[in-house]
């Protein structure tokens, strides 16, 4: 046999997504997105960090999306990038990325590397902001539809626009290459509340008394600015409305 070339010989080998450089680059940029359009770091494990990449790929409190538009130009995300967290969320362990994306270069990529449909596990996270918007917390998803164990709904979760610079003609260009989805948590079915670490809780009951919890969070954040003379940004406020978007979106149907 002819030896393998060195493109060939490379393709041969499945890195781990915080090892690839390709991987690296997008998930630092969707990082930096995040930071700057927000003014904080994902997660409290981020803030130095040696290896920023590795320190998101096994975060034991945030799960992690990047997605693209498909060459086609449908609205058929293509999953770039998904950390230990976000694989537990559809139900797989951390060495099945390979379900959901290529650690590859497209030009490394092989048939082989493409999974069936009926064998790939397809996300319905939308690859685009509409119009001007960058940035939304809140989000709440249907991303997987399924019998058993159930659909798969991401609640009070971040999207933004992933974007990366590159200097061009003397100066610097930017351009909008996928959008970044994180949560800490989700719902299998329509009770059962989980997040990372295979923590579930079955909230049914809870349910119940969540209008009210609503009702109570809106009085709080409106002591919080009226009578305590907080802004929008103090941490106080941040952390109350973070809250009540929370039980809002477990509330929504």
């Amino acid at each position: 046999d002819k030896k393998k070339g060195g493109f060939e010989w490379a393709a041969s080998f499945t890195q781990q997504p915080f090892e690839a450089n390709q991987k690296r680059d997008l998930v630092s940029a969707a990082l930096a997105s995040f930071k700057g359009r927000s003014g904080k770091s994902l997660s409290p494990e981020l803030d130095g960090a040696a290896d920023i990449p590795k320190a998101i790929w096994n975060s034991p409190e945030v799960a992690c999306v990047v997605v693209s538009p498909s060459e086609e130009g449908d609205d058929q995300p293509v999953v770039e990038y998904a950390n230990i967290a976000a694989l537990e969320t559809v139900g797989l362990k951390k060495n099945e990325f390979d379900q959901l994306f290529s650690t590859k270069p497209k030009e490394l990529q092989t048939a082989d590397d493409i999974k069936p449909a009926g064998d790939a596990i397809q996300l319905d996270l939308p690859p685009a902001m509409k119009g001007d918007k960058k940035f939304e917390r809140g989000y709440k998803k249907k991303i997987v539809r399924r019998e058993e164990p159930g659909d798969v709904t991401i609640v009070d979760a971040y999207r933004w626009d992933v974007e990366k610079s590159t200097f061009e003609g003397g100066k610097f260009v930017t351009e909008s290459i996928g959008v970044g989805y994180a949560w800490g948590e989700w719902l299998v079915g329509e009770h059962l509340l989980c997040s990372p670490g295979g923590v579930e809780n079955e909230i049914e009951e809870e349910l119940g008394d969540l209008k009210e919890r609503i009702s109570d969070q809106g009085a709080l954040i409106r002591d919080l600015k009226e009578n305590q003379g907080l802004g929008n940004k103090d941490p106080q406020v941040v952390e109350a409305v973070a809250e009540l978007l929370r039980l809002k979106s477990l509330n929504e149907d």
